[in-house]
């Protein structure tokens, strides 16, 4: 299954369900989605474009795939690329860099590279928005599928903020569920912050 989900239209029939309930909180905490250039970190098959439909936009995944997939249907919107090492050069380009579902595919010192550079990129009041995945203290089906989704470091909610919370200084932290019906499958935070040296 794990493999199966990087060919990009099985990747988007997997998440589809989940589309919409992943940015809500995003939405609701950034009315009109006021921003002019957006970096999308992780962008996959292009998931996340349709959302800033009205801003300038660069989506980079590491996989060639997604990013193919995402130039065919959104042309020119993808760069293949590391997220832990942003192969950009102009530094403060970004009023927002969206990181959705990636830090638990990333080991600790790889989500620190990625933050800091995603720091360099950030315009004057400009933030990191991150979406990802944590994994409940209480047994539970959304913890069961935390521990056994294909990204190899999903962490409790407390250590994921502790490692944000190394770069980035918080105004919004929010957890909420991942559900099909009344079942809660998946437990999520979205965390928007600014970079601690720019404070």
């Amino acid at each position: 299954m794990k493999h199966l989900l990087d060919h990009p239209l099985l990747y988007h029939v997997w998440q589809a369900p989940f589309i919409a309930q992943k940015v809500e909180p995003f939405r609701r905490h950034n009315p009109g989605l006021p921003f002019s250039r957006v970096l999308d970190v992780g962008c996959g098959p292009g998931t996340n474009r349709r959302l800033f439909a009205s801003s300038g936009y660069i989506g980079i995944d590491f996989n060639r795939s997604y990013i193919t997939h995402a130039q065919v249907r959104e042309a020119g919107v993808g760069v293949v690329g590391d997220a832990a090492a942003l192969p950009f050069r102009r530094a403060r380009h970004f009023d927002c860099v969206f990181v959705n579902s990636l830090l638990h595919h990333l080991d600790d010192e790889q989500v620190r590279a990625l933050l800091g550079s995603a720091a360099t990129m950030l315009q004057p009041g400009g933030a990191i928005h991150v979406i990802d995945l944590v994994v409940p203290e209480a047994r539970s089906i959304a913890r069961s599928l935390a521990l056994r989704d294909r990204g190899e470091h999903p962490r409790a909610g407390a250590d994921l903020r502790a490692l944000l919370g190394e770069v980035i200084v918080a105004d919004v932290d929010e957890e909420f569920s991942l559900r099909i019906g009344p079942i809660a499958c998946w437990q999520m935070v979205y965390i928007r912050g600014t970079p601690r040296e720019t404070r």
